[in-house]
């Protein structure tokens, strides 16, 4: 616990406290904002506040000193399902930050294992509408002719170039 944050770790049921309690927080329960829970705990003495999440508080401290014999101070990771770990796991880390989408129907026909990354990387732009086009870059602003350079059609859209 000498190296767990106070306000900043997970060291509590309610998570990171200093999300829970903001700046006001270390002013009701009088800890510094760099405090570790092994400060919390020697040097803490309990008050009676009106708010309840606040006692809360002071009740998990109590419960730490009493069993801060018994425990050891180790860094757990999370995983998925909320469970922690001791140990890390990059692939866990990253499908835990990672906004996860379905995978769209013409992946598999883009990216094809023997492909040229740079013929790939061009369809999926194509796919995606994002290739740097006439009606692209006017958008974008800019003084920036938007014709078609092969037929001189008034606009240059990816449907024109592939599809007409």
């Amino acid at each position: 616990m000498e190296n767990t944050s106070f306000w900043h770790d997970t060291w509590s049921s309610l998570g990171c406290l200093s999300d829970i309690l903001e700046e006001r927080g270390v002013i009701d329960l009088g800890l510094h904002t760099h405090a570790t829970v092994q400060e919390a705990m020697m040097s803490y003495r309990r008050r009676r506040h009106k708010t309840i999440i606040l006692n809360i508080i002071e009740d998990e401290i109590d419960e730490r000193k009493a069993n801060a014999d018994n425990a050891e101070d180790v860094s757990l990771w999370k995983g998925i399902g909320g469970m922690y770990k001791k140990r890390f796991s990059t692939k866990t880390t990253w499908m835990l930050l990672r906004d996860q989408q379905p995978l769209c129907q013409w992946s598999k026909g883009v990216w094809l294992r023997h492909s040229t990354p740079k013929f790939a990387f061009m369809t999926w732009c194509t796919l995606k509408n994002q290739l740097a086009t006439g009606d692209c870059m006017l958008k974008w602003g800019g003084n920036v002719d938007g014709s078609c350079s092969l037929c001189q059609d008034p606009i240059e859209t990816r449907d024109h170039l592939f599809f007409k």
